[in-house]
């Protein structure tokens, strides 16, 4: 299928560069991107790469999650006739996007990936948002993939809405 759109992360570059990002909107976007993770969940998938690059949205401001190479199977109870996705379990090295990534992610840990490790990288997407920042302030991805080893992530900026820094 053809995807029309344009990259989320390029329209919040544009958005904070005209001075109008508008959050609650964003927001919004975010929860469309939880319910499609919400689903896939529900179909023993996980994304493992969540970040605003990889979603797009559409003229009539339709949000699609893309980008579904790091996939992998977390119920083998399901689809189980899905050959091309690995099992969780069996991953061994870091998967995903450094800047985003949880510790278990960047570990390489595969017995400790779950629906949860898909919650990290919605949170991450959520700090992105509201810090307008990457969570990690590495310069290099050696230093970023310690850094999230570590599950070091940078303080949200003073004056953050309190209750969406909590989440």
């Amino acid at each position: 299928k053809r995807v029309e759109g344009r990259s989320w992360d390029e329209l919040l570059c544009a958005a904070r560069k005209e001075g109008a990002l508008d959050l609650a909107i964003e927001i919004q976007r975010l929860v469309d991107v939880c319910e499609a993770i919400a689903f896939a969940h529900s179909r023993g998938v996980l994304h493992l790469d969540i970040k605003p690059d990889n979603v797009m949205v559409g003229d009539f401001g339709e949000v699609l999650v893309m980008d579904w190479g790091c996939a992998s199977l977390f119920d083998d109870h399901r689809w189980t006739n899905q050959p091309d996705l690995p099992r969780v379990r069996n991953l061994q090295r870091p998967r995903g996007t450094p800047l985003f990534m949880s510790p278990e992610l960047a570990r390489g840990e595969g017995k400790s990936i779950g629906p949860h490790t898909d919650v990290y990288l919605l949170g991450a997407t959520l700090y992105t948002l509201l810090s307008d920042a990457p969570m990690r302030p590495g310069v290099t991805t050696q230093e970023v993939v310690v850094q999230a080893v570590n599950g070091f992530v940078e303080p949200l900026p003073t004056g953050t809405d309190q209750a969406l820094a909590a989440l």
